[in-house]
């Protein structure tokens, strides 16, 4: 279902978000999230009028985050509510950025969003503002930057460093992020290699198990 669409134009100007530099998250508007931070950076930048934030989604969060959002006066963040998950690929395409969040927070060095993989198939560069295994897949597909969660500066800087590199080079980001979804992280690709492990642990155990029985 996640694929790379063209930026459907006449959906662009139905949501108000064209002639913007679009960082778009996508998903649970949660407690994990940590979303204060996207509005500390959103309002670091409030000065670089091309400069918006999607947040498209809700959750236990979102009428907090609104409030949050209204009393800091950002122009510059929109909250756009939740689409079915069929329609996500024709949102992400209108994108620049697609941006993951997660609270800094041992436990979540090790937990890998469900929105990672489908960002990447969508063929969009990605900011990882995460620690751990998150920001290990992004940084080893070439997929995108990472910077260190709940620091909105550190944010706010690595959007300019998207906003102000070449598009070709966000392009290039995007297309390595698909080519790792698609050969890497593909759900064909996992099952196979989770039985090919199986196969050979089965094999070795049985091997193990002929040996001792020699005299």
């Amino acid at each position: 279902m996640y694929r790379s669409l063209r930026k459907d134009s006449s959906l662009s100007d139905r949501m108000g978000i064209t002639d913007k530099f679009n960082v778009v998250f996508g998903g649970q508007l949660g407690v994990a999230q940590h979303l204060e931070t996207v509005l500390e950076a959103a309002r670091l930048l409030v000065s670089r009028q091309e400069v918006q934030f999607l947040l498209v989604g809700d959750g236990v969060e979102q009428a907090s985050l609104e409030q949050k959002a209204a009393e800091m006066h950002l122009t510059n963040v929109r909250f756009v509510g939740r689409f079915p998950a069929d329609q996500m690929p024709s949102i992400y395409a209108l994108a620049d950025v697609l941006l993951i969040h997660l609270k800094a927070d041992p436990a979540f060095t090790m937990s890998i969003p469900g929105k990672t993989y489908p960002y990447m198939a969508c063929g969009k560069p990605v900011l990882a503002a995460a620690a751990g295994i998150t920001a290990d897949i992004i940084r080893s597909a070439s997929a995108g930057l990472t910077c260190a969660p709940d620091d909105p500066q550190a944010m706010a800087e690595t959007v300019i460093r998207f906003l102000e590199m070449p598009s070709d080079a966000r392009a290039r980001m995007g297309e390595a992020a698909r080519h790792a979804a698609v050969t890497t992280y593909a759900r064909h690709v996992v099952l196979d290699e989770h039985e090919r492990v199986l196969i050979a642990a089965a094999q070795g155990k049985n091997s193990s198990r002929i040996k001792k029985r020699e005299p």
